[in-house]
């Protein structure tokens, strides 16, 4: 468990050390092994939410997300329950504007799905394995999401980290700070 201001390395160990102990890259599975309870229950335009009810970690996700979103949310939730549950204590965290990234809660949740879900191992063999003969290009972001299952947008939240951590990557575009707010 990690609290307050994290740095970008602290975050990616973490993710890379779940998946390793756990291996999966599977959000519902960690959290479960992890202690979470899960509840997938009907809730309008809530994505989901993490909360701590009697000292239990909850995650509750909205049962009418398709299975890619749904991951994509239990992901960035199971950050929040992981690197913010001292904010646990005091509120809800509900995903109203999930991908907010001026927030740092916010934004430190997305960087730990983005770890969870795009290890950078994995990540940097694609990059090294790619040619224009597979369509699949550095410059093609899209394509490199559709890879690994994922929005293009938290691909180039993963990107942004790993330069944050010095790694040269080139960054085409910044991630649309509200991509999920369209669902």
């Amino acid at each position: 468990m990690i609290t307050g201001l994290i740095q970008a390395a602290q975050i990616e160990k973490y993710a890379e050390g779940l998946i390793n102990e756990y291996g999966t890259t599977d959000p519902l599975r960690i959290a479960r092994a992890e202690g979470f309870r899960l509840y997938h229950k009907e809730l309008g335009g809530l994505l989901g939410f993490y909360c701590r009810m009697l000292g239990t970690d909850v995650i509750c996700l909205n049962s009418s997300l398709s299975d890619d979103v749904s991951r994509l949310v239990a992901a960035h939730e199971l950050g929040h329950g992981l690197l913010h549950c001292d904010a646990a204590d005091r509120t809800v965290l509900p995903e109203l504007t999930l991908w907010d990234m001026l927030s740092q809660t916010e934004y430190e949740a997305n960087a730990f799905a983005s770890h969870l879900l795009i290890p950078t191992e994995s990540l940097l063999q694609r990059l090294g394995e790619l040619s224009y003969e597979d369509g699949c290009t550095a410059d093609s972001p899209s394509s490199l999401a559709a890879y690994f299952g994922c929005d293009v947008n938290l691909l180039l939240i993963k990107v942004k980290e790993l330069r944050r951590m010095g790694m040269k990557l080139k960054l085409p575009f910044n991630p649309d700070t509200m991509f999920l707010s369209s669902l």
